[in-house]
């Protein structure tokens, strides 16, 4: 599912990059050009932001034990 995440980001930023190309080009003074590095550090601060699931103790146990949870 990141793998698609990512290739989705990739395309997005690329167009971007062309949209503020353009609008600097036709004279914009503010258009800045997003980097790929910096859109996914955002996606992964997001996706780390997350709160993980909270199970009952019995259940957590069980997870555990079998090698499932993190």
């Amino acid at each position: 599912m990141y793998t698609l995440i990512i290739e989705r980001l990739e395309r997005h930023v690329l167009s971007e990059r062309q949209v503020a190309m353009v609008a600097r080009i036709g004279g914009a003074k503010k258009a800045d050009l997003p980097t790929f590095d910096t859109e996914k550090a955002k996606v992964d601060r997001m996706i780390a932001d997350v709160p993980r699931r909270q199970y009952p103790p019995d259940q957590a146990a069980l997870i555990a034990a079998l090698g499932l949870g993190g």
